[in-house]
Order: C-alpha cells, then structure tokens, then sequence
C-alpha cells in the first residue's frame, strides 16, 4: 500500500472522529438542556437534533473540505 493512501485513509479516519465526537457532545448538551423542560426523552432528542442541525452542517462541511483538501494536496505533491 502507498503512503498516500496510509495517510490519506488516516485523515479520514481522524476527520469522521471529529465529527462523531462534535455531534455527541452536542447533542448531550442540548439534550441536558431541553430535557428538563419537555419531560419526555423523545422530545428532547428531536429538538436537539433541530437546534443543533447548523452545527452538525458547519462541522461536518469543514471535515470534508480538510478531508478532500489534504487528498487534493497529497496528490498534488508527488
């Protein structure tokens, strides 16, 4: 296997982390957030999803364009 790949497999194996571990505590806080004042779990998971929805977008856009940036730049670089 060529080192590109290796690091170019890494990159997103780092990027899909970040984004899993932005997405989680997000949603834990605004699910601690939001749950007190419904009661009800489901509820809570549904407004946390609504409110946190441009986060996830703006998180998970930068993660792609680092992902397809550094593939763009080590293919570039030879």
């Amino acid at each position: 296997m060529d080192s590109r790949d290796k690091r170019t497999r890494r990159m997103a194996i780092w990027t899909i982390t970040v984004f899993a571990t932005v997405f989680s505590v997000i949603m834990a806080v605004f699910w601690l957030f939001f749950w007190p004042t419904t009661g009800d779990r489901l509820e809570a998971i549904s407004l946390s999803l609504g409110s946190g929805a441009p986060i996830f977008l703006v998180v998970g856009f930068l993660c792609l364009a680092t992902y397809f940036g550094y593939h763009m730049f080590i293919s570039r670089k030879k």
